[in-house]
Protein backbone atom coordinates (compact mmCIF):
# COMPACT_ATOMS: atom_id res chain seq x y z
CA UNK A 1 0.00 0.00 0.00
CA UNK A 2 1.12 3.77 -0.75
CA UNK A 3 1.72 5.56 2.22
CA UNK A 4 -0.35 8.69 2.25
CA UNK A 5 0.85 12.22 2.21
CA UNK A 6 -0.57 14.71 4.92
CA UNK A 7 -0.34 18.40 4.37
CA UNK A 8 0.12 20.11 7.23
CA UNK A 9 -0.95 23.83 5.88
CA UNK A 10 -1.36 26.53 8.45
CA UNK A 11 -4.89 27.92 8.65
CA UNK A 12 -4.41 31.11 7.40
CA UNK A 13 -3.17 29.66 4.08
CA UNK A 14 -6.37 27.31 3.71
CA UNK A 15 -8.67 30.68 4.50
CA UNK A 16 -6.56 31.90 1.63
CA UNK A 17 -7.87 29.58 -0.31
CA UNK A 18 -11.49 29.37 0.47
CA UNK A 19 -11.41 33.41 -0.40
CA UNK A 20 -9.83 32.97 -3.68
CA UNK A 21 -12.45 30.24 -4.53
CA UNK A 22 -15.15 32.26 -3.44
CA UNK A 23 -13.44 35.25 -5.55
CA UNK A 24 -13.01 33.29 -8.94
CA UNK A 25 -17.07 31.80 -8.63
CA UNK A 26 -18.06 35.43 -8.14
CA UNK A 27 -15.72 36.63 -11.06
CA UNK A 28 -17.77 33.97 -13.46
CA UNK A 29 -20.88 34.70 -12.15
CA UNK A 30 -20.30 38.41 -13.09
CA UNK A 31 -19.12 37.39 -16.39
CA UNK A 32 -22.10 35.70 -17.34
CA UNK A 33 -24.59 38.44 -16.30
CA UNK A 34 -22.61 40.44 -18.69
CA UNK A 35 -23.00 38.42 -21.56
CA UNK A 36 -26.74 37.22 -20.82
CA UNK A 37 -28.33 40.18 -19.24
CA UNK A 38 -29.74 40.04 -15.70
CA UNK A 39 -32.78 38.99 -17.28
CA UNK A 40 -31.24 37.06 -20.45
CA UNK A 41 -31.42 38.59 -23.71
CA UNK A 42 -33.48 37.41 -26.55
CA UNK A 43 -31.75 36.10 -29.71
CA UNK A 44 -31.60 38.76 -32.43
CA UNK A 45 -33.49 36.30 -35.00
CA UNK A 46 -36.27 35.69 -32.77
CA UNK A 47 -36.26 39.71 -31.65
CA UNK A 48 -37.29 40.79 -35.11
CA UNK A 49 -39.52 37.69 -35.92
CA UNK A 50 -41.93 38.43 -33.17
CA UNK A 51 -42.03 42.51 -34.43
CA UNK A 52 -43.18 40.77 -37.67
CA UNK A 53 -46.15 38.78 -36.06
CA UNK A 54 -47.20 41.70 -33.78
CA UNK A 55 -47.91 43.77 -36.40
CA UNK A 56 -49.28 40.67 -38.13
CA UNK A 57 -51.50 40.15 -35.32
CA UNK A 58 -53.03 43.36 -35.01
CA UNK A 59 -53.78 43.16 -38.84
CA UNK A 60 -55.46 39.89 -38.35
CA UNK A 61 -57.34 41.76 -35.39
CA UNK A 62 -58.39 43.88 -37.68
CA UNK A 63 -60.31 42.32 -40.07
CA UNK A 64 -61.69 39.95 -37.53
CA UNK A 65 -64.05 42.85 -36.73
CA UNK A 66 -64.78 43.85 -40.16
CA UNK A 67 -65.81 39.59 -40.55
CA UNK A 68 -67.73 39.84 -37.37
CA UNK A 69 -69.45 42.98 -38.20
CA UNK A 70 -70.72 41.78 -41.50
CA UNK A 71 -71.92 38.84 -40.13
CA UNK A 72 -73.76 41.25 -37.82
CA UNK A 73 -75.33 42.73 -40.39
CA UNK A 74 -76.20 39.69 -42.28
CA UNK A 75 -78.22 38.22 -38.97
CA UNK A 76 -79.99 41.74 -39.23
CA UNK A 77 -81.21 41.07 -43.11
CA UNK A 78 -85.05 40.47 -43.27
CA UNK A 79 -84.66 38.89 -46.91
CA UNK A 80 -82.12 35.60 -48.29
CA UNK A 81 -80.63 37.81 -50.28
CA UNK A 82 -79.56 40.87 -48.30
CA UNK A 83 -78.47 37.94 -45.26
CA UNK A 84 -76.73 36.47 -48.38
CA UNK A 85 -74.48 39.22 -49.43
CA UNK A 86 -73.39 40.48 -46.05
CA UNK A 87 -72.33 36.75 -45.16
CA UNK A 88 -70.20 36.41 -48.83
CA UNK A 89 -68.82 39.59 -47.78
CA UNK A 90 -67.80 38.36 -44.23
CA UNK A 91 -66.45 35.46 -46.46
CA UNK A 92 -64.20 37.36 -48.38
CA UNK A 93 -62.88 38.95 -45.50
CA UNK A 94 -62.23 35.56 -44.18
CA UNK A 95 -60.27 33.86 -46.73
CA UNK A 96 -58.52 36.60 -49.13
CA UNK A 97 -58.29 37.24 -52.50
CA UNK A 98 -57.11 33.87 -52.79
CA UNK A 99 -59.24 31.74 -51.58
CA UNK A 100 -61.87 29.39 -52.86
CA UNK A 101 -64.65 31.49 -52.37
CA UNK A 102 -63.81 34.82 -52.81
CA UNK A 103 -65.87 36.92 -55.17
CA UNK A 104 -64.91 40.62 -55.42
CA UNK A 105 -68.62 41.27 -57.28
CA UNK A 106 -70.10 41.23 -53.23
CA UNK A 107 -67.69 43.11 -52.53
CA UNK A 108 -64.56 43.76 -50.57
CA UNK A 109 -64.99 45.21 -47.04
CA UNK A 110 -61.80 43.94 -45.90
CA UNK A 111 -57.69 44.27 -47.14
CA UNK A 112 -58.31 41.21 -49.24
CA UNK A 113 -55.04 39.33 -47.41
CA UNK A 114 -57.72 37.11 -44.82
CA UNK A 115 -57.96 36.42 -41.59
CA UNK A 116 -57.42 33.01 -42.25
CA UNK A 117 -54.19 33.79 -43.98
CA UNK A 118 -52.73 36.21 -41.34
CA UNK A 119 -53.39 32.95 -39.00
CA UNK A 120 -51.08 30.84 -41.07
CA UNK A 121 -48.63 33.98 -41.16
CA UNK A 122 -48.46 33.82 -37.48
CA UNK A 123 -48.55 30.03 -37.55
CA UNK A 124 -44.99 30.23 -39.57
CA UNK A 125 -43.31 32.83 -37.80
CA UNK A 126 -44.07 30.69 -34.77
CA UNK A 127 -42.67 28.25 -35.84
CA UNK A 128 -39.75 29.85 -37.43
CA UNK A 129 -39.00 31.02 -34.02
CA UNK A 130 -38.73 27.26 -32.27
CA UNK A 131 -36.49 26.17 -35.11
CA UNK A 132 -33.74 27.36 -33.04
CA UNK A 133 -32.80 29.52 -29.29
CA UNK A 134 -35.64 31.94 -28.77
CA UNK A 135 -33.49 33.03 -25.95
CA UNK A 136 -30.39 33.13 -23.74
CA UNK A 137 -30.55 32.87 -19.58
CA UNK A 138 -33.11 33.59 -17.37
CA UNK A 139 -35.46 34.51 -20.53
CA UNK A 140 -35.14 31.26 -22.39
CA UNK A 141 -37.76 29.56 -20.40
CA UNK A 142 -40.64 31.74 -20.10
CA UNK A 143 -40.03 32.95 -23.44
CA UNK A 144 -40.34 28.95 -24.74
CA UNK A 145 -43.72 28.04 -22.78
CA UNK A 146 -45.29 31.50 -24.23
CA UNK A 147 -44.98 30.05 -27.64
CA UNK A 148 -45.98 26.53 -27.16
CA UNK A 149 -49.16 28.45 -25.50
CA UNK A 150 -49.54 31.08 -28.24
CA UNK A 151 -49.42 28.03 -30.64
CA UNK A 152 -51.98 25.87 -28.84
CA UNK A 153 -53.91 29.08 -29.03
CA UNK A 154 -53.17 29.90 -32.98
CA UNK A 155 -53.90 26.59 -33.94
CA UNK A 156 -57.65 26.69 -32.41
CA UNK A 157 -58.40 30.04 -33.42
CA UNK A 158 -57.42 28.30 -37.14
CA UNK A 159 -59.84 25.17 -36.26
CA UNK A 160 -62.84 27.68 -35.41
CA UNK A 161 -62.29 29.55 -38.16
CA UNK A 162 -62.19 26.62 -40.53
CA UNK A 163 -65.77 25.86 -39.32
CA UNK A 164 -66.82 29.78 -39.40
CA UNK A 165 -66.24 29.51 -43.42
CA UNK A 166 -68.18 25.77 -43.59
CA UNK A 167 -70.94 27.78 -41.83
CA UNK A 168 -70.72 30.90 -43.75
CA UNK A 169 -70.53 28.44 -46.92
CA UNK A 170 -73.67 26.69 -46.04
CA UNK A 171 -75.75 30.35 -45.33
CA UNK A 172 -74.51 31.03 -48.80
CA UNK A 173 -75.82 28.29 -50.45
CA UNK A 174 -79.20 27.89 -48.31
CA UNK A 175 -82.11 28.30 -50.26
CA UNK A 176 -84.29 29.40 -47.31
CA UNK A 177 -83.95 32.23 -45.37
CA UNK A 178 -84.58 29.86 -42.34
CA UNK A 179 -81.86 27.72 -42.85
CA UNK A 180 -79.08 30.36 -44.15
CA UNK A 181 -80.05 31.66 -40.68
CA UNK A 182 -79.31 28.60 -38.72
CA UNK A 183 -75.93 28.05 -40.71
CA UNK A 184 -75.59 31.93 -39.84
CA UNK A 185 -75.42 31.45 -36.06
CA UNK A 186 -73.67 28.36 -35.91
CA UNK A 187 -70.57 30.63 -38.17
CA UNK A 188 -71.33 33.28 -35.26
CA UNK A 189 -70.45 31.28 -32.56
CA UNK A 190 -67.07 30.02 -34.61
CA UNK A 191 -66.28 33.77 -35.35
CA UNK A 192 -66.77 34.81 -31.53
CA UNK A 193 -64.80 32.42 -30.66
CA UNK A 194 -61.84 33.25 -32.99
CA UNK A 195 -62.13 36.95 -32.01
CA UNK A 196 -62.20 35.24 -28.37
CA UNK A 197 -64.71 34.57 -25.57
CA UNK A 198 -65.14 37.74 -23.28
CA UNK A 199 -62.61 36.39 -19.95
CA UNK A 200 -61.41 33.34 -21.77
CA UNK A 201 -57.78 33.12 -20.69
CA UNK A 202 -58.52 29.21 -22.28
CA UNK A 203 -56.52 28.17 -25.47
CA UNK A 204 -59.22 26.97 -26.82
CA UNK A 205 -61.96 29.62 -26.56
CA UNK A 206 -59.47 33.05 -25.75
CA UNK A 207 -58.74 33.38 -29.73
CA UNK A 208 -57.37 36.50 -31.03
CA UNK A 209 -57.90 38.62 -28.35
CA UNK A 210 -55.76 35.96 -25.99
CA UNK A 211 -52.80 36.14 -28.51
CA UNK A 212 -52.98 39.78 -28.55
CA UNK A 213 -52.24 39.43 -24.34
CA UNK A 214 -49.92 36.78 -24.89
CA UNK A 215 -47.95 38.82 -27.17
CA UNK A 216 -47.89 41.81 -25.44
CA UNK A 217 -46.13 40.26 -22.34
CA UNK A 218 -43.56 38.99 -24.94
CA UNK A 219 -42.80 42.21 -26.38
CA UNK A 220 -42.60 43.48 -22.77
CA UNK A 221 -39.92 41.25 -22.35
CA UNK A 222 -37.62 41.95 -25.19
CA UNK A 223 -38.17 45.89 -24.87
CA UNK A 224 -38.32 46.61 -21.09
CA UNK A 225 -39.28 49.72 -19.89
CA UNK A 226 -36.70 52.28 -19.90
CA UNK A 227 -35.51 53.44 -16.65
Amino acid sequence: MKNSVKLNLPAWVIVAAVILAALIGWSLMSTSSMSYGSKGQMAPRTKAQMQAMNTTLDKALGQMDVALQHAGLAGKAKDLAGLQTHVHQALNVMEGQGGPDYDASAGKPGDGHGVQVYLQDMMKACTRMGSGPMAMGMMAGPMTKMRAQMVQTLQSTQQAGQKAVKYLNEALKAKMLAAAQGSLKEAMKELQVMKGMPGSMSPKTGGLTLARMMMTRMMKMISPAKK
